[in-house]
């Protein structure tokens, strides 16, 4: 017969089996332990014995409970080869007994691939811890156990019931009396960071409106002075005019020195109208024949000599 039912169908005599019972558990909850007591915590007692703490388990659609301290012995380390052993809570269907028990001389590697090697018609286990025994070693220390009670495969974590049911009321709540008020409230926030946007835009867009097409150190590739001429200085890397003055203080006195692979095309950076100064009159200049030099004297009244 390819399908079957129940509980409580059928005739009125139907028995049902504890595999039937223990099958619906286990296609409900799965495998793995449950919030309770310790989780079956493991506490390394020096040597090679073990402890494992108070905890509530599923086993296969079976449950066991350890509500007292359960100490565990592993075998001595070999002499020749290290050696992976397993903590895991185990029913034997044969005894009709669940225990907690080490499983000697496992493989990690092939137990992850392939669960199924310790669950069997006779027995069927879920792993709560990996050791890890070195050759010779004469106890097992913290970095040697790996906690595998997360690993959903191996052993996993059950939620309650009650927590499930509180996340599903939490979310008929949401869809059914909060939806309205979490998207207006939604709505709001992008309607803020529009209006920021916006802001931004504006603020942006004024600025743009308020420039005058070029600013002082502004800087352009020309085949000829832009117009008008007297606004624009060549970058010929020499002082700045002292009638810039805004310029001269924004490059610390020197024009940028820029060449370009194509000497048709010079670079002028943007000085602004030229402002007033005092111009300084014109040095004088006199002969100074006797030993060939020439000389001027400045306004100042200072007299100067060069060769010629």
């Amino acid at each position: 017969m390819s399908l079957t039912y129940g509980f409580c169908l059928g005739a009125e005599d139907t028995l049902y089996t504890s595999q039937q019972f223990s099958e619906a558990f286990h296609a409900l909850v799965g495998d793995g332990i449950c919030p309770n007591g310790t989780e079956f915590a493991l506490t390394l007692d020096g040597g090679f014995r073990l402890t494992i703490g108070t905890g509530f388990a599923l086993i296969h659609g079976r449950w066991m409970e350890n509500d007292a301290p359960f100490s565990l012995t592993l075998p001595p380390s070999g002499n020749n080869a290290d050696r992976y052993d397993a903590v895991a809570a185990k029913i034997d269907y044969t005894a009709k007994r669940g225990t907690l028990t080490v499983l000697v001389g496992i493989d990690p590697a092939a137990l992850r691939k392939n669960p199924a090697i310790i669950r069997n018609d006779q027995e069927y286990s879920i792993i709560l811890y990996l050791l890890h025994v070195r050759r010779g070693a004469t106890s097992v220390i913290a970095n040697d156990v790996e906690d595998v009670r997360a690993d959903a495969g191996l052993c996993g974590k059950i939620t309650p019931v009650r927590s499930i049911a509180l996340d599903v009321l939490k979310i008929y709540d949401f869809l059914t009396s909060g939806i309205d008020a979490e998207v207006s409230r939604i709505l709001g926030l992008a309607e803020a960071e529009i209006e920021k946007g916006q802001a931004a835009v504006n603020r942006l867009d004024a600025a743009i409106r308020n420039r005058k097409g070029v600013e002082i150190g502004d800087v352009v590739k020309s085949l000829s002075n832009p117009k008008p001429e007297e606004e624009w200085l060549l970058c010929s890397g020499g002082r700045v005019p002292a009638e810039y003055t805004e310029l001269r203080e924004m490059l610390g006195g020197f024009l940028p020195d820029i060449r370009h692979e194509d000497e048709r095309f010079h670079s002028f950076i943007y000085g602004g109208p030229p402002g007033e100064t005092e111009t300084p009159e014109e040095p004088t200049y006199f002969p100074y024949v006797p030993d060939g030099s020439s000389a001027y004297m400045t306004a100042d009244g200072k007299i100067y000599c060069c060769k010629r």
